[in-house]
């Protein structure tokens, strides 16, 4: 029978849940057992072309200036999105010294239209990513590193522009449409336990101008 140890933290844009899956008799106690860890999501935020943003650009502009003697198109690649997520050794002293490297294996993006447009907006296929994220026991005031993760790569910015552009939505939806991201990390600690780590991240879908 498996045993969970679970530590939610809930924010305006993001979530966390840590659970560590145990064996034998319970989800306390030393050693493999379980893990001193408590692992916080403390920002994530969209990132496109060197800028922080989490307006997702689904249409590129062949021609930034108009003038038909220039090559210059619009920038368009993946979105991207930067995650720091801390690993401290829980507060209570007993524990402190318990706390054990993780490593992320995977995550999944789902992505869940927002309550407040119109149920009929493009729907989004979800993802599997494979990824190995090291996260480090941080000793006390030290930062965690940023990692950058996909958030809407090209195929999925298609997948929503062929579903707009051929009307496969509610005529009643405009642009932007705005989608709830919702990731799920799978990884393991050093006693080879299962983690899980969730976060989410409001964005929106438009034509946006990233013209330079």
């Amino acid at each position: 029978m498996r045993n969970y140890l679970i530590f939610p933290i809930l924010g305006v844009l993001l979530s966390l849940v840590f659970i560590l899956a145990g064996c034998g008799g319970g989800t306390t106690g030393s050693g493999e057992a379980y893990s001193g860890s408590v692992l916080t999501v403390e920002y994530i935020s969209g990132y496109y072309n060197g800028e922080y943003t989490d307006e997702v650009d689904a249409w590129q502009d062949a021609d930034c200036d108009g003038d038909p003697t220039t090559n210059d198109p619009e920038f368009y690649s993946n979105h991207d999105a930067v995650i720091k997520i801390s690993n401290r050794p829980r507060p209570n002293e007993e524990d402190k010294d318990l706390a054990t490297d993780i490593v992320i294996e995977k995550y999944t993006i789902e992505y869940r239209i927002s309550e407040t447009d119109a149920p009929g907006a493009p729907v989004l296929s979800s993802r599997t990513v494979y990824k190995t994220i090291y996260l480090p026991v941080l000793e006390e005031g030290e930062d965690p590193e940023e990692h950058y993760i996909d958030l809407v790569d090209l195929d999925t910015k298609s997948e929503f522009r062929t579903q707009w552009e051929q009307g496969s939505y509610d005529p009643f939806q405009d642009l932007p449409v705005r989608y709830q991201v919702f990731y799920t990390f799978y990884g393991q600690n050093v006693f080879g336990k299962d983690v899980t780590i969730t976060a989410n991240i409001n964005i929106t879908i438009a034509n946006y101008d990233y013209c330079e």
